[in-house]
């Protein structure tokens, strides 16, 4: 439950971290047509480290 939460956490944290680069992209780049795109890229890449980083915090806690 625990690991649960500070995933859960990690991913707000991710979601805000990447809504502020997509605003300073827009801002650097002056185009919204590619925001949606990279965002989403760029999510499911963090997420996808996230999640690994997790699973590995779960399985020292099980070896412990």
């Amino acid at each position: 439950m625990q690991a649960l939460h500070h995933s859960f956490l990690d991913f707000i944290l991710v979601a805000t971290i990447l809504k502020l680069e997509v605003i300073i992209f827009g801002i650097v780049f002056g185009t919204n047509f590619t925001l949606p795109i990279s965002a989403l890229y760029g999510l499911k890449h963090e997420h996808d480290v996230i999640f690994r980083k997790n699973l590995a915090t779960m399985n020292i806690t099980v070896m412990n």
